[in-house]
């Protein structure tokens, strides 16, 4: 359980599973601010996720605004469960370019 990063060539997987809380937050943030600085395409992938907590949220919002500075595209992978759904919702993510990216 927890994040799991898979460095393709330009682009970069975080597949997030269970629950994602504080406990990740430093070196969740390290990675996505790495993978942003090389200029990588972030997909977030959320299908075996099962509940964000407030600093994952904040985090993946802050990597949505780095990216818009950037020029990098974010986006989702898969299918994203209703929960997570509900909780990036409740934080705003329709305002930010994050498209949903089927496999």
């Amino acid at each position: 359980m927890g994040i799991r990063k898979k460095q393709g060539k330009k682009i970069c997987r975080f597949q997030l599973e269970g629950n994602i809380d504080i406990s990740q937050a430093a070196g969740f943030k390290e990675e996505l601010m790495a993978s942003l600085d090389r200029g990588d395409e972030i997909r977030f992938v959320f299908e075996k996720a099962t509940q964000l907590d407030v600093t994952a949220v904040q985090l993946l919002w802050a990597a949505s605004r780095e990216a818009q500075h950037h020029k990098a595209r974010v986006g989702f992978e898969g299918e994203v469960p209703r929960p997570i759904l509900f909780a990036l919702s409740a934080a705003g993510f329709a305002q930010f370019p994050v498209s949903q990216i089927r496999k």
